[in-house]
């Protein structure tokens, strides 16, 4: 079982040579050297490779084929050499197969390392409470070290932004982060900065949101000035500088660590009733949006998992209590939802609500007789405004399919005034 005290936060490549810690643990793959709290755990040549190739990969499925592979080079082993490789491992890290908390058996198919892994000597902890997103935040970094003068992070409402973008800049000296929730026009813009920008200091304009021409006006202001502008929203600014990155849901391993640190953060030992094939499960429901995930991790004070995860099928309602913790009542994933919905085009809402019928996903010919009043190019052009503000998800490219994140979904039907189907999961 995952444990919040073991959660070490970061991402390693493939194939990096620096030493890797996860939770007591530290792997030195140079010198083949795993040890905890500074003592040595001696395993067998081929144990020890095993662990690197599994920390290679973090999160990563590998195959029994892949390991095999890489651990016997053009040598034939029965399926017990692996399994009595990885049952030493597991041993050697405490851990279980039933209840794993670093190695995953996935079943007739491989093994997956599942505890998040980090640098030592930070701490473990470069941000407290912030799990995966290496992707994004590489693809940040690239275009901060690129010279990039406004970076937009997209994307739906609760999948992360601002948290992404004060993990992105924590412990940076010089950077100023200035929260434009509910603020709509210059003069209370400049107010919340205080002073305006110095020309190449860096700035985060957190929920600086997009609808308000006038802010957006500001933006380019900004940069204009000289100013490199790190901006959070739900929708794109379409400005002429700008670089957009749009945030997906987190991927599944992701998405279970997390709904286990906020569950230990709600109350300490709280994590430990959540096994982990009910993780898994309410990690698929929950679309790995992580408010949605930090909410569910409040209601297990009140509810075992498996209960919340059948009130889960009745709808995303059940998440809500009220008001976000730690914030104020209109932070709740509804909330966000709503304002987001507010900020369309009243032909968007219709389509919106309209398509929201399709539980498995539609595309443009279905959405087009959803809405028959307009011509296909009209309606492709509200899909993309859809998109532009974060409502809408693509399903797959070829062909493409769009669809909604279960509580997007559910604000829409409640529109149009339709029952509720059961939840299914999106193709």
């Amino acid at each position: 079982m995952l444990h919040a005290h073991d959660i070490l936060q970061g991402s390693v490549r493939s194939g990096s040579r620096d030493p890797i810690a996860f939770g007591p643990f530290i792997f030195d793959p140079a010198a083949w050297r795993l040890s905890r709290d500074g003592v040595e755990i001696r395993l067998q040549p081929k144990v020890i490779q095993a662990l690197s190739v599994l920390l290679d990969h973090p999160g990563e499925l590998l195959t029994r084929a892949h390991l095999d592979g890489v651990l016997w080079p053009s040598v034939h082993v029965s399926d017990a050499s692996l399994a009595q490789v990885i049952r030493k491992l597991r041993r050697a890290l405490g851990d279980s197969r039933t209840d794993p908390r670093y190695i995953e058996t996935v079943q007739g198919l491989g093994y997956r390392f599942i505890a998040p892994v980090g640098s030592p000597g930070t701490g473990g902890l470069e941000d407290p409470g912030f799990v995966g997103r290496a992707e994004p935040l590489a693809t940040l970094r690239s275009l901060l070290e690129g010279g990039a003068s406004l970076i937009t992070i997209l994307g739906a409402p609760g999948i992360g932004k601002s948290r992404l973008a004060l993990h992105l800049v924590h412990g940076r000296a010089g950077v100023r982060i200035c929260s434009l929730r509910d603020v709509v026009d210059r003069a209370g813009a400049v107010a919340a900065l205080g002073a305006l920008p110095r020309p190449g200091e860096p700035v985060v304009l957190d929920d600086l949101d997009g609808a308000s021409p006038a802010l957006v006006a500001f933006a380019q202001e900004l940069v204009r000035g000289g100013a490199r502008l790190l901006v959070t929203s739900r929708v794109r600014l379409r400005l002429p500088e700008e670089r957009c990155l749009e945030l997906e849901a987190l991927p599944e391993h992701e998405a279970m660590l997390l709904l286990h640190q906020r569950a230990e953060s709600v109350r300490v030992g709280l994590s430990r009733v959540l096994a982990t094939p009910v993780t898994r499960a309410l990690a698929i429901r929950l679309e790995g949006l992580p408010l949605a995930i930090e909410l569910a991790a409040t209601r297990l004070l009140v509810m075992p998992p498996d209960v919340l995860l059948q009130r889960l099928e009745q709808g995303t309602g059940w998440l809500e209590v009220g008001e976000r913790r730690g914030g104020s009542p209109d932070r709740s994933l509804r909330g966000a939802i709503a304002r987001s919905w507010e900020q369309l085009d009243p032909a968007a809402q219709r389509l919106c609500s309209r398509c929201s019928v399709f539980s498995e996903g539609f595309d443009h010919a279905t959405a087009h007789r959803a809405l028959p009043e307009l011509s296909a190019e009209a309606v492709a052009d509200l899909l993309v405004e859809l998109r532009d503000h974060s409502l809408l998800r693509i399903l797959s490219p070829r062909p493409m399919r769009f669809g909604f994140f279960a509580p997007i979904r559910e604000h829409a039907l409640e529109q149009l005034g339709a029952p509720r189907s059961p939840a299914r999961t999106l193709p």
